[in-house]
């Protein structure tokens, strides 16, 4: 699955403050705090991570990584772009945006994104809970809630999310889905768990 707002050269990325990494001597690992889960990765993947601090843009750490190996300036974008969406996607990394507050009447026609500093666990099969310290909220969620999440590490609009859940139930009538995902994210905006990247969609 990929975001329909792929990465850019001026944009930020940073590591997720829910994520600690370890370093060994041939390898580091990283510990995914949220589900508790290690991954193994290797030092060009190390090196990266070293230089998504949130104050190179994407564009900043391609041209440091095509100067260190000597390649070129837009195969080495490449190579950064693909690596730093798999990360995204894992949970790893995020981008380093401001968030605009919008209505929750609007989100429909917003891009949107979850608050890079809510908090997610994902502690049972089909259960987490996300807890916000922008208002000390927390809540559970089941586990399509959860699938939902996953898609909102990136920028994406409603209707994304929900062709994307729709793919995934093709049994559940479409607008019972979208009336359900509609709730959500009207209830998330409100709460302040998700917010307006500010992009078109």
């Amino acid at each position: 699955m990929t975001s329909e707002n792929g990465l850019q050269p001026e944009m930020r990325i940073r590591l997720r403050p829910d994520v600690a990494i370890e370093d060994f001597e041939r390898k580091s690992l990283i510990l995914l705090m949220d589900s508790m889960q290690l991954r193994e990765i290797n030092h060009a993947a190390r090196r990266l991570l070293s230089l998504a601090d949130g104050r190179r843009t994407v564009g900043d750490i391609a041209e440091v990584l095509a100067r260190e190996m000597g390649g070129d300036d837009a195969y080495a974008f490449d190579q950064v772009v693909e690596s730093l969406s798999e990360m995204e996607r894992h949970g790893i990394v995020v981008r380093d945006v401001a968030l605009r507050l919008i209505e929750p009447e609007l989100v429909r026609h917003a891009t949107i994104m979850a608050d890079p500093d809510v908090v997610f666990w994902h502690f049972r099969d089909n259960e987490g809970a996300l807890l916000t310290s922008a208002n000390g909220r927390y809540i559970l969620i089941n586990a399509t809630a959860i699938e939902i999440w996953k898609i909102l590490a990136a920028p994406v609009t409603v209707s994304y999310v929900i062709e994307h859940m729709s793919n995934i139930f093709p049994d559940v009538p479409s607008d019972e889905i979208e009336k359900d995902i509609m709730e959500f994210m009207e209830y998330l905006v409100d709460q302040r768990f998700i917010g307006d990247v500010g992009e078109s969609g």
